[in-house]
C-alpha cells in the first residue's frame, strides 16, 4: 500500500513538474514571440520610413517635371507664335513679289505650282493680289486650274483633295 501511495505521490509529482516544465515552454514561446514581434515592428518601421522617404522624393521629381513641361508649353506657345508671324512676313514679300511680276509670267507659275499640288499656296496668293491682278492672270493661266481656283474664290475656302481629282478627270 505504501508503494502504491509513493507511486501515485511520484506520479502526481511528474505531473505536476510536466505542466510546470509545459508552462516555462509556452512561457519561453511568448516571449520569443513577443521579441519577433518587436523586431518585425521595428523591421516595419524602418521599410515604412524609406517609402515614404522614396514617395516624397517622387512627388518632388513630378513636381519639377510638371514645372518643366509648363515651361516647355509656354515656349513652345512663344515659338508658334513667332513662326507664325515669319510666315507672315514671308507671305507678304512672296505677294509683294508677285505683284510686281507680268500677269503671264504668273500665270505660268501658278500653272506649275498646281500640277505639282501646291494649289493651297497659289490660293494664299491670289486672295491677297486685287482682282484686276486676278483677272489678268486667269486670262492665262489654264481653264482647269482657273476652274478650281475660282470654286476656291467663291467658298472662300479650299475645296478638299477629292474634290481636285474628281476636276482632273
Amino acid at each position: 500500500m505504501l508503494r502504491i501511495i509513493l507511486l501515485l505521490i511520484f506520479s502526481i509529482n511528474i505531473l505536476v513538474s510536466s505542466e510546470s516544465f509545459k508552462e516555462a515552454q509556452e512561457e519561453e514561446k511568448r516571449k520569443e514571440l513577443s521579441i519577433l514581434k518587436s523586431e518585425f515592428n521595428e523591421y516595419y518601421e524602418i521599410q515604412e520610413k524609406k517609402i515614404k522617404n522614396k514617395l516624397n522624393n517622387i512627388q518632388n521629381i513630378e513636381l519639377k517635371i510638371s514645372k518643366k513641361e509648363k515651361n516647355i508649353e509656354k515656349l513652345l506657345k512663344e515659338n508658334k507664335k513667332i513662326l507664325q508671324k515669319i510666315k507672315i512676313e514671308l507671305e507678304d514679300k512672296t505677294v509683294g513679289v508677285y505683284r510686281g511680276m507680268k500677269a503671264k509670267v504668273v500665270a505660268v507659275i501658278f500653272d506649275q505650282m498646281i500640277s505639282e499640288h501646291k494649289i493651297d499656296e497659289v490660293y494664299s496668293i491670289l486672295t491677297r493680289l486685287k482682282s484686276r491682278k486676278i483677272a489678268s492672270i486667269f486670262k492665262t493661266i489654264n481653264p482647269k486650274n482657273v476652274s478650281r481656283l475660282t470654286q476656291m474664290l467663291l467658298e472662300g475656302k479650299k475645296p478638299k483633295i477629292k474634290e481636285y481629282n474628281k476636276l482632273d478627270k
